[in-house]
């Protein structure tokens, strides 16, 4: 199981600024990058093309600490951003957020789960883990 992983902006940004073809083209684009922890800046959007990821090193106009954050300053229509499908699969089914580079999206890293062991597990998550 896998996080795909989208491009996304406003519709009022892509009107002002035009919409991207290439990942290239977000070199004359504003791009919210994100801080994954102190000193750590995530300025690289990964993409996919032939089916292998690849990462883009964008020049942020904006950083964000979280995620959060991220969509806000997204949904202000400050710059295109990515963000995880299931953080921004509701602004985008609003309107609210329009995908972009779609063709190239990346598919996301794999998903992991972290637990205690000898804890009981109730059987809802041990089905969901197996």
């Amino acid at each position: 199981m896998r996080a795909p992983v989208r491009t996304v902006a406003t519709p009022e940004y892509l009107a002002r600024h035009g919409v991207p073809e290439t990942p290239e083209d977000l070199a004359h684009h504003q791009v919210i990058g994100v801080r994954a922890a102190p000193g750590i800046l995530l300025s690289a959007m990964r993409f996919q093309r032939d089916g292998r990821m690849f990462a883009y090193d964008a020049k942020c106009r904006f950083v964000a600490d979280a995620g959060d954050a991220q969509r806000v300053a997204g949904l202000a229509h400050v710059g295109i951003f990515q963000g995880y499908h299931y953080t921004v699969a509701d602004l985008i089914a609003t309107g609210a957020l329009v995908p972009v580079l779609a063709k190239f999206d990346w598919s996301g890293p794999p998903l992991g789960a972290t637990y205690l062991p000898n804890r009981f597990m109730p059987p809802k998550v041990q089905v969901f883990l197996d």
